[in-house]
C-alpha cells in the first residue's frame, strides 16, 4: 500500500535531515585534527596534476575531489552524506518552503516529458499548462529523447524570478506544437498536503515533511479546523522522512506544557550539546491527539512523536517508525555543495535514544533494513519486532518505552494487504491510472466542473466501462493485464482512480480526503480516540494494558 502513496506523491528527493545548526567550521577544524590527512590529499591532486600520462584539467580534477569527498562521507555513518552543489539546488528550495520556477509536476513517459500538475495561481497554471500536456521542446530545443533526467530538467525548468522560458507543448495528439511563454516566479511548496474534518469532531492534518514555513501552516491549518469544530486530531505522519528539527519541535510546544524538556543532545565537541525545553502557547492542551507512523517516518518526524509519547501527550498508532536519531550539521562550501556531518546523537526525554544500529562496515545492511523488516515478518506482526530488554525507558506517567530502533507505536496495525497486486503497481509506476484520470478529467469536464469535493465524494462512481477502457490502455502502454482479477483488486483500481480523478480536480486535498475513506490505519484508529482522551487524563490503566496489540 505504501507504495501507491510513493507513486501519487511523486517526490523525487529525500528529506531525511535534522538540521539548522548556525555555527562556524573553524571550530572544529582549528583542532589541527585534519592537517595530515588534508597534506596528502593535496599532494596526491598535485601528483595526478603534474604527473599523470593523460590530460588532466581542472573540471577533472573538481570531478576526482566530488568523488573522493562522496567516499568520504560513505566511509563513515549511514547519514553522514555529501550533496554536490547541483542536487544541493535541488534539496534546499523543498525545505526552505518555496523556489523559483514554473510550477508543474512531471513525468518521463516514453522519453517525453508530461505534465502531471501544475500548482493553482503558479506561473505555468496561468500561461495555460495543463495536465496531460506534453512538453515537447523547450526554449526551442527538443526534450524527446532517451535517459531523460529529472535533475537536468529541473535545473532547465527553473531559473531567477521574472525571467521566461518557452515551452513547446503537444496537447490531445494534436500534431501542431502549440508554444507558451511561461514566466518564472516564486513557487512555494506544500509540507501539509491536506487538511480537513474526518467527520464532526476529529480534524486530520497530513504532513509530509518539516520545512520553515510547517510550523506557521500548521497552526493555520490547527485554527481553520478548530472552527469547523474540531474536538480531537489525527496527525498523520506516515511516510515523513524529517526535514527541520525546528518547525517539528514548534509543533510539539503547541502540546506541551511550558518548561518540558523535549530533546538533548550529546557529541564528542561539548560546544554543541544542547537541551530543548518547551516554550509554546501550548495551545493543544485539551485536545487528544493520536499520530500515525511507519516505518518511513523518520528522523524530524519520529522525534516529534517519540517527545508526544514519552510525556504521555499522544496516542501513537501505526507501525514502527524508520529509526534515526543522529544529528547532522550541514557544513556549506562555497560552491554551495553540503557536507551532512554527523556530530551528535538526540535523546528523547525519558533518557532513551531512538537510533537503530548500523555497522560502518556494513552500509548496505542498513540500507535495506526496511526490506529485512518486511521479510520477518514485522510490518504485520507486532511480535515479529524485537527490542533489546536492556533499553527500556519510563514515560512520564510509567508506560515502558523503547529505545535503540525507532519509535514502537502504543498500538500496532499491520499492513494491510488485502487488495494489493503487482498488477496495480505496474498501473501506478507506469502512469497508467495517473494518465487516465487526467484524460477522464479533460472529457468530462462539463460534468464534473458541476461537484465539489464532498459531492463527488458521495455521488461519483468509477464504472465498469471506465475500468475496461483504463485496462486496455494500460495494454496499450505494455503493462499486461493477469489472468485473475479479484474482487479485492477490482475494488482497489476503482478507488485509486476515483483518488487520482480527485487529485485532478482538487489537487492533494482531494487525493487524500477520497483515498482516507478506505484507509484501514485512519480507521481504526478513529476507534482509539478514548485511549488518547485517557492519556490526555494521565489514566493510564485505560491504556496500558492494550499497547502494541493489533485492533480487532
Amino acid at each position: 500500500m505504501k507504495k501507491y502513496i510513493n507513486s501519487i506523491t511523486n517526490k523525487n528527493f529525500v528529506l531525511g535531515l535534522c538540521a539548522g545548526i548556525g555555527l562556524c567550521l573553524g571550530l572544529y577544524l582549528s583542532q589541527g585534527l585534519i592537517k595530515k590527512p588534508d597534506y596528502k590529499f593535496n599532494k596526491v591532486l598535485a601528483y595526478i596534476e603534474k604527473y599523470y600520462l593523460e590530460e588532466i584539467n581542472k573540471q577533472d580534477l573538481e570531478a576526482l575531489t566530488e568523488t573522493a569527498i562522496a567516499k568520504l562521507a560513505n566511509q563513515l555513518d549511514p547519514h553522514t552524506t555529501y550533496i554536490n552543489a547541483q542536487q544541493n539546488a535541488i534539496n534546499q528550495p523543498y525545505l526552505q518552503g518555496n523556489f523559483e520556477g514554473i510550477g508543474i509536476e512531471f513525468a518521463i513517459l516514453q522519453d517525453t516529458i508530461y505534465v502531471l500538475n501544475s500548482i493553482p495561481h503558479g506561473p505555468a497554471h496561468q500561461a495555460g499548462i495543463q495536465p496531460g500536456d506534453k512538453i515537447i521542446q523547450i526554449d526551442d530545443q527538443s526534450w524527446t529523447k532517451k535517459d531523460l533526467a529529472f535533475n537536468e530538467i529541473i535545473e532547465k525548468m527553473r531559473g531567477p524570478k521574472g525571467s521566461s522560458v518557452k515551452l513547446s507543448i503537444q496537447r490531445n495528439k494534436e500534431k501542431q506544437l502549440l508554444d507558451i511563454h511561461v514566466v518564472r516566479d516564486q513557487i512555494p511548496t506544500q509540507s501539509i498536503e491536506a487538511s480537513y474534518m474526518l467527520n464532526n469532531q476529529t480534524g486530520y492534518i497530513k504532513l509530509a515533511h518539516f520545512a520553515t514555513h510547517t510550523y506557521k501552516d500548521f497552526v493555520k491549518e490547527i485554527n481553520q479546523l478548530r472552527e469547523q469544530g474540531m474536538q480531537q486530531l489525527l496527525l498523520d505522519l506516515r511516510d515523513n522522512l524529517g526535514g527541520y528539527l525546528t518547525p517539528a519541535l514548534a509543533i510539539g510546544e503547541e502540546m506541551l506544557e511550558p518548561g518540558k524538556l523535549m530533546l538533548y543532545t550529546k557529541g564528542k565537541y561539548k560546544g554543541f550539546n544542547k537541551e530543548y525545553y518547551a516554550e509554546g502557547k501550548n495551545s493543544l492542551q485539551k485536545v487528544p491527539i493520536i499520530i500515525l507512523l511507519n516505518e518511513q517516518t523518520a528522523s524530524a518526524a519520529e522525534l516529534l512523536a517519540g517527545i508526544l509519547q514519552d510525556h504521555d501527550r499522544a496516542l501513537i498508532v501505526g507501525r514502527r517508525s524508520f529509526g534515526k536519531g543522529l544529528v547532522q550539521w550541514p557544513i556549506e562550501f562555497k560552491d554551495k555543495s553540503v557536507l551532512n556531518l554527523t556530530i551528535e546523537r538526540y535523546f528523547m526525554p525519558s533518557g532513551r535514544f531512538i537510533q537503530k544500529p548500523y555497522d560502518r562496515n556494513k552500509r548496505s545492511a542498513y540500507q535495506y533494513d526496511l526490506g529485512t523488516r518486511y521479510q520477518r515478518g514485522e510490518y504485520f506482526f507486532a511480535d515479529s519486532i524485537q527490542f533489546d530488554p536492556s533499553l527500556t525507558y519510563k514515560t512520564t506517567v510509567g508506560r515502558t518505552v523503547y529505545g535503540g530502533s525507532g519509535i514502537m507505536p502504543d498500538y500496532f496495525i499491520p499492513l494491510d494487504t488485502t487488495s494489493y497486486s503487482n498488477y496495480i503497481d505496474d498501473l501506478l509506476d507506469n502512469y497508467v491510472i495517473q494518465q487516465y484520470a487526467i484524460e477522464y478529467t479533460h472529457s468530462h469536464e462539463a460534468q464534473l466542473s458541476k461537484m465539489n469535493l464532498e459531492d463527488y465524494a458521495k455521488n461519483f462512481q468509477v464504472t465498469q466501462a471506465m475500468c475496461k477502457q483504463l485496462i486496455t490502455h494500460a495494454t496499450r502502454l505494455g503493462v499486461q493485464q493477469p489472468d485473475i482479477i479479484t474482487d479485492p483488486i477490482s475494488a482497489s483500481v476503482k478507488h485509486l482512480l476515483k483518488t487520482h480523478i480527485a487529485k485532478v480536480l482538487w489537487q492533494n486535498q482531494g487525493f487524500y480526503q477520497i483515498y482516507n475513506t478506505t484507509d484501514k490505519t485512519i480507521l481504526q484508529s478513529l476507534q482509539l480516540f478514548k485511549e488518547a482522551e485517557a492519556l490526555l487524563q494521565e489514566n493510564i490503566a485505560d491504556v496500558a494494558e492494550r499497547a502494541r496489540k493489533p485492533i480487532n
